[in-house]
């Protein structure tokens, strides 16, 4: 959401939405060299605040998504973060004196950027750092950082092996890798990639650009406005099929045979790795007599998970009915999910025609709660 608004902030239209690794392959798939990664193809994406690994399928120009996995919060800055920890503890060593984070935390961020820039050429790096007990030339190693980054460079590893596990694929079955994101240049991040993927990532490309001219190229197909004969030919063979990259469902009121009595569970609508754009349905009823209305809880989970634990609420709304019925009143519940990442949503009541929609986007909803409290008025038909 945030996204749109900045976009309709600055005037601009918006056609869709498409997500970076996505972008990435297609900015690839239409490079002149195209035929060198046609097959299986895995996407690396670290950027400097989020990672995102994309399993895709490359024949000539065509690009379609397996599978996609990744980390909203991990990236660059989380490096920077841990030179900045790193750069403190040796301050401490040579003065007794910690340095004011807190107050001087841009000051310390820039300081750790130059540093990891450094050591992406070099084995290590003299810094002079300005604290409270003067300036001090502090040595950082290429290997005291590589140590230091180490629980965030096994996050990176367990989310590609999740995402080979995902698309049902091994390493070997993986023709390239590509890197996209300027947190790639680090030299441990491509180590990390060739141990795990058995075969170095390709290069040659400006990895901070790919995003940028595969989203161009993503515009250049949904909209054919004030493009000249040359950039319609240039785009002309390019195809694109991306896919749903969590689960979305809604709470629903089910018997448990092993517990003797109804329990609050997860019901998956729209499953992980679902080509978009996807529309499902599904036919829910009333537990109660005399009903006034139902509860809506939409879902949203990294696994497919039934129960509501393990699952985030979304968005929740009501629908309220114009008269009573016994229970078992039908409620005919419709999601589809658009390429740009919208989730449109319908609870109608099929007697009465009245309906709760709501569209949402289901990527910004990691701040919501994961506990809720139990509804206990829909049951699966």
């Amino acid at each position: 959401m945030a996204t749109l608004d900045a976009a309709k902030m600055a005037g601009i239209e918006v056609i869709s939405l498409i997500n970076e690794p996505t972008a990435a392959a297609c900015y690839y798939a239409s490079l002149p060299n195209v035929k060198k990664i046609t097959g299986k193809i895995l996407v690396f994406d670290l950027g400097g605040g989020t990672f995102d690994v994309t399993v895709c399928e490359v024949q000539g120009e065509e690009v379609e998504v397996i599978t996609s996995r990744g980390d909203k919060w991990l990236g660059g800055k989380d490096f920077d973060k841990e030179l900045i920890n790193l750069i403190n503890e040796k301050y401490k060593k040579l003065t007794g004196k910690e340095l004011d984070i807190d107050n001087n935390y841009s000051k310390y961020m820039e300081v750790a950027e130059q540093v990891k820039r450094v050591l992406s050429v070099r084995d290590k790096q003299i810094e002079t750092v300005d604290g409270p007990d003067g300036a001090k030339e502090i040595e950082i190693t290429k290997a005291e950082f590589e140590q230091s980054i180490q629980t965030h460079i096994e996050k990176l590893k367990m989310l590609m092996e999740e995402a080979l596990d995902g698309s049902g694929l091994k390493a070997e079955n993986i023709s390239h890798t590509l890197l996209v994101g300027g947190s790639t240049r680090i030299p441990i991040i491509t180590k990390t990639i060739e141990q795990v993927m058995k075969k170095p990532p390709l290069k040659g490309v400006n990895v901070d650009e790919a995003v940028a001219a595969g989203a161009a190229i993503y515009a250049g197909l949904k909209s054919k406005k004030n493009l000249n004969e040359a950039q319609k030919k240039a785009i002309s063979n390019v195809k694109l099929q991306d896919v749903c990259n969590f689960y979305l469902g809604t709470l629903v009121q089910e018997d448990d045979p092993v517990l003797n009595r109804s329990v609050t569970s997860n019901l998956i609508l729209i499953d992980r790795d679902t080509a978009l754009p996807a529309t499902k349905s599904s036919r829910l009823v009333t537990i109660h007599d005399d009903q006034e209305s139902i509860s809506i809880d939409i879902t949203q989970s990294e696994g497919r998970e039934r129960n509501r634990e393990f699952v985030n609420i979304i968005h929740q709304g009501e629908l309220k009915f114009p008269d009573k019925k016994p229970k078992g009143r039908p409620i005919d519940v419709t999601y589809t999910y658009d390429t740009s990442g919208k989730l449109h949503c319908i609870f109608e009541d099929e007697a009465t025609k009245e309906k709760y929609e709501v569209s949402i986007r289901p990527e910004s909803a990691e701040d919501l709660r994961k506990n809720y409290e139990a509804i206990e008025h829909i049951v699966i038909e």
